[in-house]
């Protein structure tokens, strides 16, 4: 019986190696939600998967559904974000954060293409500017707060409200959240904490 194969966009997440050259991720798919799902011999040097699996990679990836779990069958790199930021540490670590916030955050297989393109274009956004340290680090507090918010642990306040309802990205939503970064933070942690509780 052929099994049916599902192709969607997904930026990998994690991953733990389990047998000898074996290999289980996290995904977090633009179609699925968080996929948990295995390939078979990626560790091996001759892998045509590895490249399109390395942690903090968006890919192009195609899985069939197992008896018990996803299994990947073919992974397309379509950016490497330690590759894209290799010169540019800090702008890694923001995209390393956000994907880390997804990863504790988003419980299992849930269809959300309003979260995956919060971080894409994100992603994007840095990606394609220049920033000061003070505007990255504004950068991220929208970013996490789009995060939380979409994940239904932050409710707008009134001062906030605009980095959320604008939903593209922009030069003036950074400058202008540099004033209320310190407030942004605060709901960030206290989000983060609730969503543990």
């Amino acid at each position: 019986m052929a099994h049916h194969i599902y192709t969607t966009d997904g930026f990998v997440l994690s991953s733990h190696p389990f047998g000898e050259a074996n290999l289980f991720f996290k995904v977090f798919t633009r179609d699925f939600g968080l996929v948990f799902a295995s390939a078979r011999s990626v560790r091996e040097i001759k892998s045509k998967l590895r490249y399109g699996l390395a942690d903090f990679c968006l890919s192009s990836i195609s899985f069939v559904r197992g008896k018990h779990e996803w299994k990947i069958t073919s992974a397309l790199p379509k950016k490497n974000l330690h590759h894209k930021f290799a010169q540019n540490k800090h702008k890694f670590l923001v995209c390393a954060h956000a994907l880390s916030l997804i990863k504790k955050l988003v419980a299992g297989e849930e269809k959300n293409t309003e979260l995956f393109d919060i971080v894409q274009t994100g992603f994007d956004f840095i990606e394609k500017n220049d920033f000061t340290e003070q505007e990255l680090r504004s950068t991220e507090c929208i970013m996490m707060l789009r995060i939380v918010h979409n994940l239904g642990y932050f409710m707008a306040n009134s001062s906030l409200a605009p980095f959320i309802d604008i939903v593209d990205w922009n030069k003036n939503l950074v400058l202008e959240m540099n004033n209320h970064r310190t407030t942004a933070v605060r709901e960030i942690n206290r989000a983060i904490k609730e969503s543990q509780l």
